[in-house]
Parts: C-alpha cells; structure tokens; sequence
C-alpha cells in the first residue's frame, strides 16, 4: 500500500523483494511447489520493478496485493493439508504480461467487469471482515498475542549512560488464555488486599498497617500492568481498512483519498476484534453511497 504513496519507493522495494525470495527458497525447501513457483515469478516481477525496468503504478500494485491475498489463501490451505495443491494460472498470466517484454509499459491485463456487489462476496480475507493483529496468517491455532518479556526496572546505578539509547524489549508469544488467567487471579488478589486492609485497621499497628499500604501499592501497580497485556494500537486495523477502501474505490470506479488519524491509540483486543466489521461496512457505504463519481 506504501508504495503508492512513497516518492522513493526503493527501500520497500528491497523488503518486498527480500520478503518474496525467502519464501521461494523456504517452500522449495519444504516441498511446497505451488507456492515456490507462484513466489519465483513474483520476485522477478519486484526485481523489475526494483530495477526500474517497469514503471511502478497503480496496476501493478494491484498485481501485487493480489499475489499478497493468493499467497495468503495457500499458506491457510497448506496449514489444513500439507499435500494441498493449488490453481493460480490466472495470477501467473498476470504476472507473465508484467514480466513480457514486449508488453507495453503500464498496461495490464483486461481488467474484470467485477460490480461492487460481486466483489463484496469474494473471498478475500480484507473484504470479509476479518481484520487480523498480524498482516500474515499465524502458524498457529491458539489465539496468541505479543507481551513484553517482564522484568524489573533497572536500579538507578545500572542505567545506560546518557548518549546510548535504551535497549528494544524482547517480545514472547503468550496465549490469550494466560492473559485472561493473569487478570483473574489480579482480581482475586485485589479483594484479598482490601479485606486485609479493612483488619489492619482494626488492629491499631502501625508496621502491619505500612505494609498492607505498601501491598496495596503493589496490587495496584500489578493490576494495571496486567490489563496493559491486553492493550494493543489500533494501527493494523487502520492498515486493512486502508486496502479495503483501495479495493472498494476501484471497484465502483471512484478515486478516493483516505486519511487516518490517531493509529497509535491502544484498545483492549476484546473491543478491536469488534471494531473491524462494522468499521468496513461504515467506509464500504461512505465510499459506494456517500461519494459522487469522479
């Protein structure tokens, strides 16, 4: 999607070309030869357009999101059957016309007289509503999430020096299932300080009565650390909302431009699982029906 919009495209030319060369090579070595063949002639076409033999434009971006979907669609397939095999002869041709020489620049194969209403029900992982954390599919059929890897703030005497900058944080996959465990336990934990709270009180010691205030504090600072576990930026949702409106626009002939603001801005994962469906019908509609033809 950036690639329309970049005015010095090389750098994600370069990552889509190393990102399509790696799995050609991973699923030569696995035995996949669908996906091998799909993802050689995908590099050579990147490699072009990389090189500057073939002018970058909308309609090869559009090849491009369509080999994204296609290899999408055969990397779920082969999570189900390791044997699967699939038919991508009508990508590969579209690709091949890129690749042909002779082809003149900027001409793509015939377009599709797809209308809005067929293309809502194609089977298209960005127009069904399934908007997922990841822009890849996970390898995995237990709902995870990414977490920090937990650990005490440093002591003052072992900051980095000033000039240095910090450390990333190390990210671990951590089941959704943990997570929701952790919160519950947070709670049973949080009643138990109250109601020790409530006897420090009645039993006039001053030492005991610090130390459930300091057990408070901690309980406090533990519950919050443990709800942010399940905060996470609304950022990929405005990343598919981004193509859905690119697909949409083109499919009912319109130029459209779609902004976005606030991609930073953290939701618990429960309330943006939710937010995808109806935000793609709310901006499906403000394209098809608010705007007026070009």
């Amino acid at each position: 999607m950036e690639l329309e919009t970049s005015s010095a495209p090389g750098e994600l030319l370069n990552k889509i070309f190393r990102l399509a060369h790696n799995l050609k090579g991973g699923s030569r070595a696995v035995g996949f030869p669908d996906v091998a063949e799909f993802t050689h002639l995908l590099e050579n076409l990147v490699l072009k357009l990389k090189e500057g033999q073939i002018a970058l434009g909308p309609k090869n971006v559009t090849t491009l999101l369509k080999s994204n979907d296609r290899l999408t669609q055969m990397l779920r397939g082969l999570q189900g059957d390791l044997d699967a095999r699939f038919q991508n002869d009508d990508l590969i041709a579209e690709i091949q016309a890129w690749l042909d020489p002779a082809a003149p620049e900027e001409e793509t194969p015939a377009a599709s007289d797809t209308r809005f209403e067929e293309v809502q029900e194609e089977e298209n992982p960005f127009f069904s509503g399934d908007l997922p954390a990841e822009p890849a599919p996970a390898l995995s059929l237990v709902p995870e999430v990414e977490a920090p890897i937990l650990a005490p703030s440093p002591s003052p005497a072992k900051t980095a020096p000033s000039g240095h900058a910090p450390e990333k944080d190390e990210l671990v996959r951590v089941s959704l299932s943990k997570i929701e465990g952790l919160n519950h336990y947070v709670g049973e934990l949080i009643i138990l300080q109250s109601v020790l709270q409530q006897q420090s009180m009645d039993a006039q010691n001053p030492l005991l009565s610090a130390s459930v205030h300091q057990i408070s504090k901690l309980s406090k600072e533990i519950q919050e650390l443990a709800m942010s576990l399940r905060m996470f930026p609304i950022k990929p949702i405005f990343q598919k909302l981004n193509r859905v409106v690119r697909d949409t626009s083109q499919a009912v002939g319109k130029e459209v431009s779609f902004e976005t603001q606030g991609e930073n801005l953290e939701l618990d994962k429960s309330v943006i699982d939710h937010l995808g469906d109806p935000l793609v019908h709310i901006l499906r509609n403000a394209v098809d029906h608010g705007l007026e033809a070009t």
